[in-house]
């Protein structure tokens, strides 16, 4: 595939003689992003007892080129990986991943993948379909926001450079050149199908990706899916808030070996933004 991964373990300082690991956690960065970024949660996690692996998806960071798949080509490279780690004994299970945005997208393709055996996923404001996906950043509401003249100005151009007719186009210029249809790459069937206990983690405020589309796939996957709406974070800054979900998330994964629960999320600590 043509493709390498980039990994770190994420470790907190510790006794000379630490406890075993209680499991591993693989995670996954968004589209324009690379390890370094899930390097937070994976120290946080770490704290908790958790061994943290994270990684350069193809076409990110150290790793190299390749076609890129919206998660399903990506999903094979992520289990490779972590086929490969476990040989030489760098994987300890429990097996989890934590995947943000088109991250997490790819962690549920993942779970799919023969031969790798997630117990559990958390998925970070994925999106739901591939097409959808793009369509959804080309918005110029989510592009550019606020007020006066020149937002108003640089809306309008957005609007006519990524009009719905020149956007099908674009996409099936993209269709053409990779060989399959974005539409095809369903998320919500990939969560359905795979079986695997998942916590899905949306933001009310996300205007990039709709938190209600996260909703009705974490819905057609239940029980085996939860669905949790922090209410004052958007796209960018719900992956910013490891100081309050980290240790949640921890708890969560750690009961799934023993089912698959809705997890206890306490109440966000921060105030609401002004309005």
């Amino acid at each position: 595939h043509g493709s390498r991964a980039n990994c770190a373990f994420a470790s907190t300082p510790t006794p000379a003689a630490p406890a075993p690991a209680a499991g591993t956690v693989v995670f996954i960065h968004g589209w324009g992003m690379n390890a370094d970024t899930m390097l937070p949660w994976a120290s946080a996690m770490a704290a908790r007892g958790l061994r943290g692996l994270v990684v350069d998806l193809r076409n990110h960071g150290g790793s190299g080129h390749g076609t890129p798949g919206f998660g399903r080509l990506e999903s094979q490279d992520v289990a490779e990986l972590v086929i490969a780690l476990e040989r030489r004994g760098q994987i300890t299970r429990p097996l989890y991943l934590f995947g943000v945005s088109y991250g997490a997208a790819t962690a549920i393709f993942t779970a799919q993948q023969p031969g790798v055996g997630v117990d559990a996923v958390v998925a970070m404001e994925p999106f739901d379909n591939a097409a959808d996906a793009v369509k959804g950043f080309s918005n110029p509401a989510t592009l550019v926001g606020g007020g006066g003249a020149l937002a108003a100005l640089q809306r309008s151009w957005i609007r006519h450079r990524f009009s719905p007719r020149r956007l099908d186009a674009q996409i099936d210029a993209v269709e053409r050149q990779f060989g399959y249809r974005l539409a095809s790459i369903d998320v919500g069937d990939a969560m359905v199908e795979n079986g695997t206990c998942t916590l899905v983690i949306h933001g009310a405020q996300d205007t990039l990706l709709a938190p209600a589309a996260s909703r009705r796939m974490a819905d057609r996957a239940a029980p085996l899916a939860h669905y949790v709406e922090p209410p004052y974070d958007n796209h960018v800054t719900l992956p910013l808030r490891v100081d309050w979900l980290a240790g949640p998330i921890t708890q969560w994964l750690a009961a799934t070996n023993s089912g698959c629960a809705a997890p206890l999320i306490p109440p966000d600590p921060s105030p609401p933004p002004a309005s």
